[in-house]
């Protein structure tokens, strides 16, 4: 789906299927490609190998129990499974978080909502239970605009899309929406980039910043906002993190 704003008057256009933004058409590189330089392989290792090894206790505990024959074709079969196991959960999870985000914006967008009848699947009960519980413990809880695009060249061309801009208790807040298991400093680093844009291109004055997390186990919200000191620190390292980006990409290696 291609979506075109313009703003400040450039005409941003969005490819959703490739994920690719361009501004007056010269490309500009996604927030989330730019923060997704920062090396994860670390934290990805541990939670592979911590998958991989609960797949097979789990499968091998079959054995023990009798419930299956210990024969090479079974034993074949698991190890293959066990293999990409990690990354059909990732697949699974990834899925749930987009399907999460849909289901609360629409709710943000209260008519849309209404009108097309959104339905709480069985794996979004807890996860949406969340919200709602983060959501009515604040006294004015105002959604003012969901997916704003926007785009920043400041130290060097951007793009991306905020989740959405609220007005919490008297604030205009900037926030984002996670059903990860933590809350992880790549994602303040991508909002600050979009609170940097937001108020120098499209205008708009954030007074803060936040994040919900959404257990999808326990149903328990997680609230973090963050500082002005934490924001600024932040887009200090997204500035460096888009320098390195069109340096990479210059490089025409």
């Amino acid at each position: 789906m291609i979506r075109r704003e313009v703003i400040a008057g450039k005409e941003l256009v969005f490819d959703s299927d490739k994920h690719r933004y361009r501004l007056n058409g010269e490309e500009a590189p996604a927030v989330t490609t730019i923060v997704g330089q920062l090396d994860k392989s670390n934290q990805l290792v541990w939670w592979n190998s911590n998958l991989i090894v609960e797949y097979l206790h789990d499968e091998f505990d079959k054995f023990t129990k009798g419930e299956m024959e210990l024969n090479p074709e079974n034993t074949g079969k698991i190890l293959s499974q066990a293999r990409v196991h990690h990354e059909e959960l990732r697949e699974k999870a990834a899925d749930l978080g987009s399907r999460a985000h849909k289901l609360i914006e629409a709710d943000l967008n209260v008519s849309e909502f209404i009108e097309k009848e959104f339905v709480v699947d069985d794996d979004l009960e807890q996860p949406y239970s969340a919200y709602l519980n983060w959501k009515e413990s604040f006294r004015i809880f105002k959604p003012l605009a969901t997916e704003i695009m926007t785009y920043g060249d400041y130290p060097c061309l951007y793009a991306g899309t905020a989740d959405w801009i609220i007005n919490l208790d008297g604030r205009i807040l900037l926030g984002d929406i996670k059903t990860s298991k933590a809350i992880y400093p790549e994602y303040l680093i991508q909002l600050s980039a979009y609170r940097k844009a937001l108020t120098e291109t499209n205008g708009i004055e954030i007074e803060s910043m936040g994040i919900i997390r959404l257990d999808k186990i326990t149903g328990i919200p997680e609230w973090m906002e963050f500082s002005d000191a934490q924001y600024k620190l932040a887009f200090k390292i997204f500035k460096n993190l888009c320098k390195i980006y069109h340096y990479r990409r210059d490089l025409k290696i």
